[in-house]
């Protein structure tokens, strides 16, 4: 993360070293995490993230994903990212479990980093 980030953060350390921390599925959102941090990314949505990220910024595919986005939607998200490598398994899930949220995915930290600044443009017209 910090490799990816260029730097270390308090936060996130704080986060990572937490002995209930298992697995690598909150990389995206310690990263998006990071960058907002950094002042980087500026977001003022709900979205829920998901997805282990390489010292690149690759978004690779996690677990659990069902668990998970039933957590997101109980928790009241109508916007969910997952990686693109889970996105026909998202969209299953969805449909299976019958999920009142939007489905986005993405391959790259930085293509995370654009829509959702595309979709807090969006909403900051709509909000005008």
């Amino acid at each position: 993360m910090n490799h990816f980030l260029g730097q270390e953060h308090g936060r996130i350390n704080k986060f990572l070293n937490n002995d209930h921390i298992d697995g690598s599925s909150a990389g995206l959102g310690l990263a998006l995490t990071g960058l907002i941090v950094r002042g980087d990314l500026q977001n003022d949505l709900k979205i829920a993230v998901t997805g282990a990220i390489s010292e690149t910024g690759d978004v690779l595919a996690i677990g659990i994903l069902k668990e998970k986005m039933q957590i997101a939607e109980k928790s009241g998200f109508s916007l969910m990212i997952v990686p693109s490598a889970n996105r026909k398994e998202a969209l299953e899930i969805q449909q299976k479990q019958n999920l009142n949220m939007q489905i986005l995915d993405v391959a790259h930290v930085e293509e995370a980093v654009r829509l959702i600044n595309e979709l807090n443009d969006k909403s900051n017209e709509q909000n005008k």
